[in-house]
């Protein structure tokens, strides 16, 4: 029912379409004044329309977005409190964690933007342990990528943050100078 209602509403914007289109061609300058202003008023109306459903739906969306990066956020810094306690090492989770980081993964395939899913998938690649030549420069840069992507998921512009000033406010003073150190040697400057 749904597909044949679709093709009648197109058949029926297709006559009306060309009737517009002929009456526009037939008619004099005053009509065919009042028939842009028509197709204009049309046009902007349902532009409108799209940007307020749109920005109804992240409205919506947006609580759930930002409980659902608290999740991680707390979690990270939680693991980083316990590794600092010396209670974990850093590539065990225990069980706990475990359910919690899956928690957060299947709220992410529900709530997170595509960027934020990329910058999770980049670094939860760069801090996989199975994989050779672990660098934690490269998880350095993707957790910083993924705060990005998170806090411009919710509505953060971070366009003057340099690539390590997110992260930096995780790391000791000592270390965030390391980092900023080896970037600068890297990039030459």
């Amino acid at each position: 029912m749904n597909k044949l209602f679709r093709i009648i509403f197109s058949l029926l914007f297709l006559v009306s379409f060309i009737w517009l289109i002929i009456a526009f061609i037939r008619s004099s300058f005053e009509v065919q004044a009042g028939i842009l202003s028509f197709i204009g008023t049309v046009c902007i109306a349902t532009y409108n329309h799209v940007q307020t459903k749109k920005r109804e739906i992240e409205a919506r969306h947006f609580s759930q977005k930002r409980e659902t990066y608290m999740h991680y956020i707390n979690l990270l810094f939680g693991l980083i409190q316990e590794q600092k306690k010396g209670k974990i090492a850093k590539t065990n989770l225990s069980q706990q964690q475990m359910v919690q980081m899956m928690n957060f993964k299947k709220e992410l395939l529900v709530w997170g933007s595509p960027e934020v899913i990329q910058a999770y998938y980049q670094f939860e690649n760069s801090c996989d342990p199975e994989s050779e030549g672990q660098d934690s420069i490269k998880s350095l840069l993707a957790s910083n990528k993924l705060f990005k992507a998170l806090r411009k998921d919710l509505g953060h512009d971070d366009s003057i943050l340099g690539p390590i000033d997110l992260i930096g406010l995780i790391l000791k003073p000592e270390s965030k100078r390391e980092l900023e150190e080896v970037l600068s040697n890297e990039s030459g400057i």
